[in-house]
């Protein structure tokens, strides 16, 4: 699979990998020099669905530096927190966008 997805007018290219950097305990990667997204293919949807968040948080963190007050490790931890607490309410999230679509 190959898709694109727009992080702030940027768009990034979404790949299915199955080797990140030769890391097994990797799941997903940023490269904002090339603009990819890259997710580990054996993932299984829900690991994938969190994954792209996650790296879509990178990508936002990136271009828009919300974070750099933060060491590396922090920043990390704070986006995997994040990532956690967004995919949990993500779906009711969507009920309500879909509800304001229809309504007009």
């Amino acid at each position: 699979m190959s898709d694109t997805i727009n992080v702030l007018g940027i768009p990034y290219k979404v790949i299915e990998v199955s080797d990140l950097m030769g890391r097994e305990d990797k799941w997903g990667e940023t490269v904002v020099t090339h603009q990819e997204i890259k997710i580990w293919k054996e993932a299984s949807p829900e690991e994938k669905q969190m994954t792209l968040l996650h790296e879509i948080l990178h990508a936002l963190d990136y271009a828009m530096r919300i974070f750099d007050f933060l060491d590396e490790s922090d920043k990390e931890r704070t986006i995997v927190q994040l990532t956690t607490g967004l995919y949990a309410v993500l779906p009711e999230l969507l009920r309500f966008f879909e509800k304001w679509k229809k309504e007009g």
